[in-house]
């Protein structure tokens, strides 16, 4: 219930702006965006409530299920919007999996000292494992441990996914600068890439080995995309994290040194634009898979893909100015997007 009720807070306190906003004329374009928000997220709480209800399970797992939904819905509200048009089971394994990683990276970004975020990861690995030898989680694991080991096995998923996700996960636990090209592909794998491997299954499981063995190497580099996308957005705040995703390969090639935060110098400027090429393939490679997927799915990653790339068009219309405040796409570009892709 308290997870259900923290889903229903953002749509109440947008409806109590947007009736705010509404007795003044000069607001009412604002206002009818914000009464639109408010209703999708309204929507998308409906969509959780119900789907909980309509896929049997205990009240202790119900409770998991709806902390990972509610994990979802506040760090991802692009994908869960998304996942909220999937049928229910598959809406529910997407939030489990996502809880897991929304978890594991919450331990590590943080600015306490590198032996307690070590610690307090190493706990959740070991907790997680037991989990999974016996069969099932408890909430005293951790409260979406029965939610996310149950999706995991229901859905097969093997160990090396998970222990490549925590190698990556581990590796942030300290000063962490990629010298190479090959050192941010390399943490990606963990971080970004293993997400393909965990969605094909869900979205492609009425096809056959065959077509998903097809789309796995593009779902891959959808996960690449995006994270490179964040690791470009999110420079300056990943160094006071005191890590490094654009590798010194790069920075050096212009002459760059991030963090000296010269955002108006041409050479930064050029680092960007090169940052956003080599991005560009792991994205036209997304695409490809994207065709693959059946149905209505194919569609709704589309459209979250579409709107993460904007992010690039973001920065650029802020001059480049990534270290004084975050590119976001705004709800209307985002609705934009999906208007232009579902048609």
């Amino acid at each position: 219930r308290a997870a259900q009720d923290s889903l229903m807070r953002p749509a109440v306190v947008l409806m109590v702006v947007a009736f705010l906003l509404a007795p003044c004329t000069s607001c009412h374009v604002s206002g009818l965006v914000v009464v639109l928000l408010a209703l999708t997220c309204w929507s998308w709480l409906c969509r959780a409530q119900q789907a909980t209800e309509e896929v049997g399970m205990s009240k202790e797992m119900k409770a998991s299920y709806a902390i990972c939904t509610e994990l979802l819905f506040r760090h991802g509200r692009t994908y869960f919007a998304a996942a909220s048009m999937m049928d229910q089971r598959s809406f529910l394994d997407t939030a489990a999996v996502y809880g897991v990683c929304r978890v594991a990276d919450d331990y590590v970004d943080t600015l306490e000292d590198g032996a307690v975020r070590r610690a307090a990861l190493s706990e959740f690995m070991e907790k997680f494992w037991a989990a999974w030898e016996r069969g099932y989680g408890t909430t005293e694991d951790h409260p979406i441990m029965p939610a996310t080991i149950d999706a995991i096995l229901r859905r097969g998923y093997g160990k090396e996914i998970f222990e490549c996700f925590f190698k990556s996960m581990m590796a942030d636990t300290d000063v962490n600068i990629c010298q190479t090209v090959a050192d941010t592909v390399e943490y990606m794998e963990g971080s970004a890439a293993m997400i393909g491997d965990l969605m094909v299954p869900i979205l492609m499981a009425e096809c056959t080995p065959e077509q998903r063995a097809e789309a796995l190497p593009h779902a891959r580099d959808l996960g690449r995309a995006f994270q490179m996308t964040n690791f470009i957005r999110d420079i300056g705040e990943d160094i006071g994290l005191k890590r490094q995703y654009i590798p010194e390969e790069f920075c050096k090639k212009f002459g760059v040194v991030l963090s000296e935060k010269k955002h108006e110098a041409p050479e930064f400027k050029e680092l960007m634009e090169h940052c956003f090429t080599f991005t560009d393939e792991y994205y036209k490679s997304a695409q490809l898979g994207i065709a693959l997927l059946p149905g209505t799915a194919g569609l709704l990653i589309k459209v979250a893909a579409d709107a993460y790339y904007k992010i690039h068009d973001e920065i650029r219309k802020m001059d480049y100015r990534i270290h004084d405040r975050r590119a976001r796409v705004s709800f209307a570009q985002k609705m934009g997007v999906a208007v232009k892709v579902l048609g």
